[in-house]
């Protein structure tokens, strides 16, 4: 980058997103048992996250046990990116805590840098390529496209640097949208 932080240097190294972390799929569990919809496991859909905040996530729904066993959604263990794939495609969130996404989402679990730095990187990329995404009734990127992904990754230092910074930048957004 052009622009960098005092006392680092050297080049960033190249990454595949597939290498960084464990890509996994959500999906939904059927809504004709209610049983299965009264658990204390979190379940979003992609309408439970915002465009360009990737803070703040709307937990309205929880599942069972039972409902993951019996479904095709997935419990990942935070932290995790939430990337939405289809509906609302480009939408990206950051939780700190477990939980179970709709089938929209392909999720990055068990990540090898700093996950935050990571969310703000594929947050603009998410946004490039939800702007040229074709689809006739459904816009979309598909899992092998997310995974495939090329990334540039600074040292770990620098990578908590420029999160903080950015979290920084966020808070005092979210700070002066409440004034």
């Amino acid at each position: 980058p052009n622009l960098r932080f005092p006392g680092f240097e050297g080049e960033w190294k190249g990454n595949i997103l597939s290498d960084l972390g464990n890509c996994i799929g959500g999906g939904t569990p059927t809504s004709k048992n209610r049983m299965l919809w009264e658990g204390e496991i979190p379940w979003i859909s992609s309408s439970d996250i915002n465009e360009n905040d990737i803070n703040n996530i709307r937990i309205r729904k929880f599942i069972t046990q039972e409902a993951i066993d019996k479904s095709a959604t997935k419990f990942c263990a935070a932290p995790v990116i939430l990337i939405v794939s289809r509906v609302g495609v480009g939408k990206i969130a950051h939780s700190l805590i477990g939980l179970c996404t709709s089938q929209d989402f392909t999720n990055i679990v068990n990540i090898k840098c700093n996950s935050l730095f990571l969310t703000y990187l594929l947050s603009h990329i998410m946004k490039v390529r939800a702007s040229s995404t074709q689809g006739t009734s459904i816009k979309g990127i598909t899992s092998n496209e997310i995974k495939s992904i090329k990334v540039l990754i600074p040292s770990q230092e620098e990578q908590e640097k420029i999160a903080g910074l950015l979290a920084l930048i966020d808070q005092r957004i979210q700070t002066q949208s409440k004034i």
